[in-house]
């Protein structure tokens, strides 16, 4: 995220510019005990004798340049975070509605008459498994942001759920689906050439199938 890369971009040049005003009040540190250990400055050298010229005025701007600095810059940081903040808050809701939605129009049940109703449940099903690869994706993307605020990477549970109860529907409708076809086979065939044998077969394993779902 571009936004992520700038704040971390500023804070790389806060440290920098921290680092050289360290290095800065130190020259300044130094050159201030050389000019005191000296009597009338005959010592100094012109380059010296310039730099103390314009010494107090030169830090004190740069000093001000500095609080200035910081001051936008966390001002940025505070306006992002509270942008995280929403957008945090904002994928939570957008989970639950996710589980509510899951709860109210999943196929939990087989409306009987519905001659497209395994192609039906199979299709929603998938919009909501489309759903919550975007929803992680969503999370994924949130990342950069949490490492950039020092914010711990949350659970959400919701999320896990649908995903998992998602998936074993879509067994449950895809297994009813392959016994559906197979039926529909059997039901063109003559009778004298039904094998009762053949069917209950696929009857029982069929059914272990399904009780070997969790």
């Amino acid at each position: 995220d571009p936004c992520y890369d700038k704040i971390m971009e500023a804070q790389i040049r806060q440290q920098d510019a921290l680092a050289k005003a360290k290095d800065a009040a130190a020259a300044v540190n130094e050159l201030r005990d050389k000019i005191g250990s000296f009597q009338g400055g005959d010592e100094l050298t012109e380059e010296e004798k310039m730099k103390l010229a314009t010494l107090d005025e030169e830090w004190q701007k740069f000093q001000k340049g500095l609080t200035d600095a910081n001051a936008i810059i966390m001002k940025n940081y505070q306006e992002h975070k509270t942008e995280m903040d929403n957008t945090l808050d904002d994928y939570k809701k957008e989970v639950i509605e996710n589980k509510n939605n899951f709860k109210q129009t999943a196929p939990f049940s087989v409306e009987k008459g519905m001659e497209t109703e395994n192609e039906r449940a199979l299709t929603r099903l998938e919009e909501f498994k489309i759903a919550c690869q975007e929803l992680k994706q969503k999370e994924e993307d949130l990342k950069p942001g949490l490492d950039i605020f020092q914010y711990e990477a949350q659970n959400y549970p919701e999320l896990k759920q649908v995903e998992t109860e998602n998936q074993l529907l879509t067994d449950v409708w895809e297994l009813k689906a392959e016994f559906d076809n197979y039926w529909s086979e059997q039901k063109v065939i003559q009778f004298r050439d039904v094998n009762f044998v053949d069917i209950e077969q696929e009857v029982t394993d069929y059914y272990n199938k399904l009780n070997k779902m969790p």
